[in-house]
């Protein structure tokens, strides 16, 4: 599947989502694919930090809304002109208030989708909230497969739970939801016993399987071995999706 949809989310903030997005879709983008990253979180990191310019007509909130096409507002990523951007901010959020007014109000993102996503030459990734709200439960929905970054904490892991819990019970409820596609352990310092303990949690029976781990990492070069350590993971995710 060379388009799969992966929804990239937690209930809790701070796990890597964001990071996790952006350097997957770089790695995607060095194996020959040309992903496109959706922005769903209200705080713009991952628009800021890819340069995007949002504006009234090419944002993620204007696709959910119908005023615009996901490919008219996709914005290439200067970087990296393989891959594309639909980019948000703040305003996002009064479009979830208008789509949590309507009913059925799960189905905006997907149907977004529907028409352009098989003009996508590789991964559509969503980079999700940190939260349970509509935008999440639209994410779910549009969505192939659920990617869970988890560092070593137990919010994390209770936020990983409750996404896992989250997608099985849309697809009871719905007969539609991701497939788990598994965990990516961030920000782990292997010296300490308490981050080891987490990571045998994460790791452990009956959670979904974990396909890589990324250091915790401070200074100038932090970003690159954080970014490295993606490689391999990028590689695992197509493995698992037949890409």
């Amino acid at each position: 599947m060379i388009n799969p949809i992966i929804a990239i989310s937690n209930h809790k903030g701070g796990p890597g989502k964001t990071t996790s997005t952006y350097w997957l879709a770089r790695h995607f983008s060095a194996m020959g694919l040309c992903p496109v990253c959706i922005d769903l979180d209200s705080q713009g990191s991952l628009t800021r930090r890819m340069g995007g310019k949002v504006d009234h007509i090419n944002a993620t909130g204007d696709v959910l809304a119908g005023r615009t096409e996901l490919l008219t507002a996709m914005q290439p990523f200067e970087a990296d002109p393989n891959i594309g951007l639909v980019g948000t901010d703040i305003k996002i959020n009064e479009t979830a208030t208008y789509i949590q007014g309507r009913s059925p109000n799960h189905n905006y993102l997907q149907r977004a989708l529907r028409d352009q996503r098989n003009k996508i030459r590789g991964p559509i990734l969503i980079d999700c909230p940190p939260s349970a709200d509509i935008l999440v439960v639209n994410a779910l929905v549009a969505a192939d497969y659920l990617l869970i970054p988890v560092d070593p904490c137990e919010e994390a892991i209770e936020g990983m739970r409750r996404m896992v819990a989250m997608a099985n019970e849309l697809i009871e409820l719905l007969g539609k939801g991701p497939t788990v596609l598994g965990s990516i352990i961030t920000k782990v310092n292997a010296d300490t016993v308490e981050h080891r303990k987490y990571c045998d949690i994460i790791a452990g029976p009956g959670q979904p399987t974990v396909l890589g781990r990324t250091p915790l990492r401070q200074g100038v070069t932090a970003q690159r071995q954080i970014g490295a350590a993606y490689a391999d993971i990028a590689h695992a995710i197509m493995d698992r999706i037949g890409g």
